[in-house]
């Protein structure tokens, strides 16, 4: 597969109303990393999404997923969909089945694969997102919490080279937010490839490996969250603020409180542990 598992080459897209989207975005992103797309509303992050699933294609560019230029006719879209999931915003619009076994077995069946294989992937799935012992349940009679859960349960089954979340903590109260990065970190430490949108900057610097600044619809900057975060420019640019933890770590250091040599702290653990030391 390489060290690259999706690159795209100045792909434009714009909407039936005039609006642009995606102008002229050129991106490589490495196979096995923690993926955060931060920007402003309108900045093109779930047109993004939509694009490297195939569910929308660029009117400009081209896009490649390990190593092979997208195609759209049927055949490879549903090839390039059982190795690229998407976790929607909202998951009502991702829920269709009549409980939560059924929906989770779908993908997989969809496949085409063997009986047996299926029960797996779907007692593995919803062991993973904490589901088990729910099987039978309405996906309508889920809580919300519980139905995002259920969408994460129903893309993993697909056991997917890239998961793909678009906002997945919005509306969801701090514990069940807190489940769902715990278990993107989980299912990254197993070599998924995981990409998430998000406003939140602290966020995104507690958990992720490469950050990507969209604003606009264009590549405002990429590259490893830190040096992502430290570049106040950039930030600025893309209407974020730096990560509170990182603001605290830059005060400590201009108190002499810390040396040049020390990494950031990337949790409010790691902080503790400095502060102390």
């Amino acid at each position: 597969m390489g060290s690259n598992i999706i690159e795209t080459k100045g792909i434009v897209f714009t909407y039936a109303d005039g609006t642009k989207a995606l102008s002229e975005l050129t991106l490589t992103l490495p196979a096995g990393k923690r993926i955060a797309v931060l920007g402003a509303n309108g900045s093109g992050k779930t047109t993004l999404f939509l694009c490297l699933n195939g569910i929308l294609r660029p009117q400009k560019g081209e896009i490649f997923f390990a190593g092979e230029r997208l195609r759209y006719d049927k055949k490879s879209l549903h090839r390039l969909r059982s190795k690229l999931g998407i976790v929607f915003q909202d998951p009502e619009v991702q829920l269709f089945a009549a409980n939560v076994q059924q929906e989770v077995a779908f993908g997989p069946l969809n496949l085409g694969l063997p009986e047996k294989e299926v029960r797996r992937r779907v007692r593995q799935a919803l062991t993973l997102t904490g589901m088990t012992g729910l099987e039978e349940k309405a996906t309508h009679m889920l809580s919300y919490g519980q139905k995002k859960q259920a969408a994460i349960a129903s893309v993993l089954a697909m056991e997917p080279d890239v998961l793909i979340g678009d906002e997945p903590t919005a509306w969801l109260d701090q514990s069940h937010a807190g489940k769902v990065m715990e278990l993107f970190h989980k299912i990254s430490k197993q070599g998924t490839t995981v990409i998430i949108s998000t406003h939140d900057t602290d966020l995104a610097f507690s958990w992720a490996e490469e950050i990507i600044l969209l604003g606009n619809g264009k590549l405002l900057g990429i590259g490893p969250a830190e040096a992502v975060f430290l570049d106040k420019g950039l930030l600025t640019a893309a209407g974020l603020s730096r990560p509170l933890l990182l603001e605290i770590f830059i005060l400590l250091k201009e108190r002499g409180r810390v040396t040049n040599e020390v990494p950031a702290p990337r949790t409010l653990e790691a902080l503790a542990c400095l502060i102390k030391e």
